[in-house]
């Protein structure tokens, strides 16, 4: 499983249009309020300590992007 950290662009990557029945998608308004609500980079709040995180990624993986 990949977790999905950036929900908001989900369908800008390669395996985002066919998640979007199971995610929604950011042309709906009610949909795009679910995924703003589960993007994590979005919940991050400034001025705020969070613990240090190792985030890796696989280069030539073509279904998750390492952005």
């Amino acid at each position: 499983m990949v977790s999905a950290m950036n929900t908001v662009r989900m369908e800008e990557m390669p395996n985002g249009p066919v998640n979007t029945p199971e995610f929604g998608t950011v042309k709906d308004p009610e949909e795009f309020k679910g995924l703003l609500e589960m993007d994590s980079y979005h919940q991050l709040e400034p001025s705020t300590d969070y613990h240090a995180t190792l985030i890796k990624a696989g280069i030539y993986d073509p279904r998750v992007i390492a952005w």
